[in-house]
């Protein structure tokens, strides 16, 4: 009896794990890479990249967490621009027809300083909503000559 059970209880494992194999392996994974983060008393962003090459325009994400509703409502391309002073990042919204802008069609700009000592500036549409500290940024843009 006892054998019995072990048997049916192996081949049911091994049934599921069949019908989970394909799963696993259809999506491959992805080492996303984050480049900055800003952690802001209402929301915390995340500008990451799913491809290593940095001439690849279309690696940029962000991703920006509102902590008053725990939900992530942008998650996003990204725009990176360098600048002297540091990096500019920028969602690229999706606009959805209504006519109506909702907080992630909105554009949402994070500026990033080299200065380690100062902190990163968050703006919506444009306006400075809040700033904060840099928990990540990139390497300092060059200093032109």
């Amino acid at each position: 009896m006892y054998q019995h059970s072990r048997t049916v209880v192996w081949a049911a494992g091994l049934l599921v794990g069949a019908a989970i194999a394909p799963l696993l392996s259809a999506r491959p994974a992805q080492a996303d890479e984050t480049v900055a983060y800003c952690d802001l008393t209402e929301y915390a962003i995340n500008v990451y990249r799913t491809s290593a090459a940095d001439n690849d325009p279309a690696a940029y994400q962000m991703r920006v967490f509102w902590r008053d509703k725990a939900i992530i409502f942008v998650d996003q391309p990204a725009d990176r621009t360098v600048i002297p002073e540091g990096y500019v990042y920028r969602n690229l919204p999706m606009p959805d027809n209504d006519g109506l802008i909702g907080e992630d069609e909105a554009t949402w700009t994070l500026f990033v300083l080299n200065d380690e000592t100062l902190p990163c500036f968050l703006f919506k549409q444009g306006a400075l909503i809040s700033r904060g500290p840099v928990t990540q940024r990139e390497a300092p843009t060059p200093i032109e000559p």
